[in-house]
């Protein structure tokens, strides 16, 4: 504890100053002790910061509810340890189900699927909304060039719902990036749909990969553009595992 031992320091040196320079005011006496009170306090505070931050980096091993590469790759990067255990469930949209309640309810169907004791498990699902239309992913490369051209030249959000589960407890945000796309022309749209990169994408594109070149703009989190939204991950993780 190096930063207390300079708070007892400083405790012991401005004493010392006080006494040689024969301050008996009462004045002096309170400026003294609230100088001594600063530098304590700023060193106690900094040695806190040396203890707990090791704590918040680290959390138990997680379980995935995901076949996503893109994911995985997320949260590797990230440095948050998992497992996958993909989850198996109906993911057609309910009748007058909105976007942000279609992928909460898919996400936590998913982590509930696969939930054991004692684990965390992560299920996510993301859709992109063009106007008010869900856009899954296409159907065929025609489907592509229709999301494609609804793209074009607009603004669209991407909704990630994010549930994490522990015993049947279920925490769940929702997470909202807005993308705008350049114009594009019919020539840039059928070279990409023919690319094959929209084919298994929902709003038939990636902005990680080749889509990348017609982004203008995002309002909010890349990575929940890409599949999941890593700084949510993080927070919810965070709030779950902290020392209470």
């Amino acid at each position: 504890m190096a930063s207390v031992d300079n708070a007892i320091s400083n405790v012991q040196f401005y004493r010392m100053y006080i006494s040689r320079k024969g301050a008996k005011t009462q004045s002096w006496k309170l400026f003294a002790d609230k100088v001594v009170a600063h530098s304590f306090i700023l060193s106690f505070f900094a040695s806190l910061h040396l203890c707990v931050t090791p704590v918040f980096m680290k959390f138990p091993e997680i379980v995935l509810a995901s076949a996503s590469p893109r994911r995985s790759e997320l949260l590797r990067s990230a440095g948050i340890n998992f497992t996958i255990r993909v989850a198996d469930i109906d993911e057609t949209q309910l009748v007058n189900e909105t976007p942000a309640d279609y992928v909460t309810r898919l996400s936590r169907e998913k982590s509930l699927a696969v939930a054991r004791p004692d684990e965390f498990v992560l299920g996510a699902d993301t859709t992109v909304v063009i106007g008010n239309e869900i856009a899954g992913k296409p159907v065929n490369i025609d489907d592509a060039k229709r999301m494609l051209n609804l793209l074009s030249g607009n603004w669209h959000e991407v909704l990630t719902g994010v549930s994490l589960v522990k015993n049947a407890e279920v925490r769940t945000e929702v997470a909202i990036t807005r993308v705008k796309f350049n114009q594009m022309s019919e020539v840039e749209i059928n070279w990409y749909a023919a690319s094959g990169e929209p084919d298994d994408k929902a709003g038939a594109y990636a902005i990680q990969g080749l889509a990348a070149r017609f982004i203008n703009r995002i309002e909010g989190s890349y990575s929940n553009v890409v599949g999941l939204p890593i700084e949510t991950v993080y927070r919810m993780l965070n709030a779950e595992c902290r020392v209470k």
